[in-house]
């Protein structure tokens, strides 16, 4: 390797480090509630939810009640992310919705890939 490109790796590498140290200042201003915030919006885990196999009149689905899912946090966590975006979402391979009625259920339905 040539000096000059050894002296443009090291400028690089030392712009990146002021870069992040200047990030890592910003995150350290912001308050707890704003951090918090931003790890809100990760989706929970499904397979930590206790799912039952249905079949509607759009085909099968699985749902989860909350009796089968009494002290779960992944299913209360699910609820409050559903909520907050408007009662469905979809992520990775699934369609999650929370029914509308007061029972509190959520579905899922595998979603096809398109050929």
């Amino acid at each position: 390797m040539t000096d000059a490109k050894i002296e443009m790796l090291v400028k690089t590498r030392d712009g990146l480090r002021m870069a992040a140290d200047s990030i890592n200042e910003y995150l350290e201003t912001l308050g707890p509630r704003d951090r918090a915030s931003h790890t809100e919006d990760v989706f929970p885990d499904l397979s930590m939810v206790i799912w039952k196999p249905m079949t509607g009149p759009k085909g099968p689905f699985e749902i989860a009640d909350r009796d089968s899912n009494k002290n779960n946090a992944a299913f209360t966590r699910l609820g409050e992310y559903l909520n907050a975006h408007g009662g469905r979402a979809t992520v990775e391979r699934f369609f999650v919705w929370k029914f509308s009625d007061s029972s509190g259920s959520i579905g899922r339905k595998l979603v096809q890939k398109q050929s």
